[in-house]
């Protein structure tokens, strides 16, 4: 009997040996560069985990630039995504740069599952974010929620309790309705899936009033938004009875006494899904 417990623990030990050096192996075992992808348009990435311990590597991979865990609340932007080989192993990673204002803080490759497309909360509270530059409708419905410059958008929403805020419709709205700077008339913002919508209502006179009352309180200016709503036909009772609608808003204001006062936009529709 104990020739057997012995047998099995010298049979444990040579395979823990053997993994153990197979792991020591790999480990020694260099990366290699099988492509480097670049992107024809910046891609904005945020940590998937931002409170995970994420480390920032060189293009060889054998030596930590970085890590992602002091920065839980910066956007990351890519321009390249690296293929390496890792023994039998394929893997890709983001080539990826933060920065802070002007200030670039870091700069290498992220294992793509650390990461995934979108905005961390540095773009989402920011004052001025443009809607060309959102990809996911639950980032563009947090930043209207967080931004300080979004208490209009926030006020109208409220008007119409059953209708959500969507991404799709409100990139619709710049182009039935808005008005925005040329720089903004890019990529996915002029493609919306327009086909999903039917009944599609614009308020020209509402966004005519919106830009000529910027300096207004948010107060004032959703009293007379109601108004003019009620002379369109959408009083309360129209818009809480709306089924499968959706609200299509974007608006840049309150901005007058900082850097942004040239991006004053406005657009607003409603539609229902078909």
């Amino acid at each position: 009997m104990k020739k057997k417990i012995w047998t099995a623990l010298l049979g444990i030990a040579v395979l823990g040996g053997l993994w153990g050096m197979t792991n020591t192996a790999l480990a020694a075992t260099p990366y290699k560069t099988v492509k480097l992808n670049w992107y024809t348009e910046t891609t904005l990435l945020r940590s998937v985990n931002a409170k995970k311990s994420i480390n920032i590597w060189n293009r060889a991979h054998t030596k930590k630039l970085g890590n992602l865990k002091p920065y839980p609340n910066l956007t990351w932007t890519s321009t390249a995504r690296l293929h390496l080989k890792h023994g039998n192993t394929y893997s890709w990673y983001y080539r990826v740069d933060g920065q802070i204002g002007r200030n670039q803080i870091k700069q290498g490759y992220v294992w793509h599952g650390f990461m995934e497309e979108g905005l961390a909360n540095d773009m989402l509270t920011n004052r001025f974010t443009p809607l060309w530059i959102f990809k996911r409708n639950g980032d563009y419905n947090k930043y209207v929620k967080l931004s300080p410059s979004q208490g209009t958008t926030r006020a109208i929403l409220k008007l119409f309790p059953n209708s959500p805020l969507t991404l799709d419709l409100s990139r619709i709205a710049i182009i039935k309705d808005g008005r925005y700077s040329s720089d903004e008339i890019v990529l996915p913002v002029m493609h919306p899936k327009t086909a999903n919508y039917q009944k599609l209502k614009t308020f020209p006179t509402i966004t005519k009033y919106l830009k000529k009352s910027r300096d207004q309180p948010t107060a004032t200016r959703i009293k007379q938004v109601k108004k003019l709503l009620a002379a369109e036909g959408y009083g309360a009772a129209k818009r809480k009875s709306l089924k499968n609608y959706q609200v299509g808003l974007e608006i840049i204001d309150h901005s007058s006494t900082n850097k942004y006062r040239d991006y004053n936009g406005y657009a607003f529709v409603v539609a229902q899904l078909k």
